[in-house]
């Protein structure tokens, strides 16, 4: 089972109810629950982030300043991935204009990508 899903049904399973149509009916709380979940991994937040921050590995609530320490490490792997990604853009770029599209066997995308696999 995906971790997403599996921590999702582990806090949803005693808040549900099956219903005769088949639909699952939760409560407030825990659909506010599941709402905290999933806009935590919309932010990037690890499974392991998400249940510190819920405070389920020790069972209590987190303090403001472990919910920042985790926030303020987040951020810098979300920067220093925008970083990685802005430098395979610009690589990418540079390749790609120096391509002529044309249909011969030269490409200079290729010679880039091998050339750059060279130790």
């Amino acid at each position: 089972m995906p971790p997403l899903r599996h921590l999702v049904a582990q806090h949803a399973r005693s808040a549900l109810t099956d219903v005769d149509a088949g639909y699952r009916v939760y409560s407030a709380a825990h659909a506010t629950r599941l709402r905290f979940i999933l806009r935590a991994r919309e932010l990037g937040f690890s499974m392991e982030d998400i249940r510190g921050l819920m405070g389920l590995g020790d069972g209590a609530a987190p303090t403001c300043a472990e919910v920042k320490e985790r926030t303020e490490r987040h951020l810098a792997d979300v920067r220093a991935r925008i970083a990685d990604l802005r430098r395979i853009e610009s690589v990418l770029a540079t390749t790609a204009s120096r391509c002529s599209g044309a249909e011969v066997p030269d490409c200079p995308v290729l010679d880039a990508i091998s050339n750059s696999a060279d130790p």
